[in-house]
């Protein structure tokens, strides 16, 4: 009998692949979040400084206006900049959300070739026993005509 041979191997190739690089794609979106979170939480700390910084030249005898609208800019720009941190982070989250979406999509096309193959193979396989229980039931038959000829 034939060896098996997938006709649609080729797709089921590129699927993988496809997958595969979907995969990666993830894997880089989640990398991207998670750095952002991280950006986040520093700027959360540069604000903590900031008002730490505040507090203790509050706390001087002599407050000088110029250094006090210094630190006045310096935290609204760290707000600022944390909240273009945040919008950046959901941007994040969307882009991780569409690329576990397409690995879904990707996975579930390849699992399909997947079946099929599987179910072609189940195929062969039934029809090489077949044709091996044939030629054993010939064998058999060829013996005990044999055997019945003597």
């Amino acid at each position: 009998m034939r060896p098996f041979k997938f006709r649609a191997q080729a797709a089921l190739d590129l699927r993988r692949r496809e997958h595969d690089e979907a995969l990666r794609r993830r894997a880089v979106t989640e990398a991207a979040l998670v750095a952002a979170d991280q950006a986040i939480a520093e700027a959360g700390k540069t604000i903590a400084a900031a008002d730490q910084e505040r507090a203790a030249l509050m706390k001087g005898t002599v407050v000088e206006y110029s250094r006090l609208q210094w630190h006045q800019a310096w935290r609204a720009r760290c707000l600022e900049e944390r909240a273009q941190l945040q919008a950046r982070r959901t941007q994040r989250e969307e882009d991780l959300q569409q690329a576990t979406l397409y690995v879904s999509q990707t996975h579930r096309r390849l699992r399909s070739l997947e079946r099929l193959r599987e179910h072609a193979l189940a195929a062969w396989m039934r029809a090489a026993q077949q044709d091996e229980q044939k030629t054993m039931d010939a064998l058999a038959a060829s013996r005990f005509v044999q055997e019945e000829m003597r």
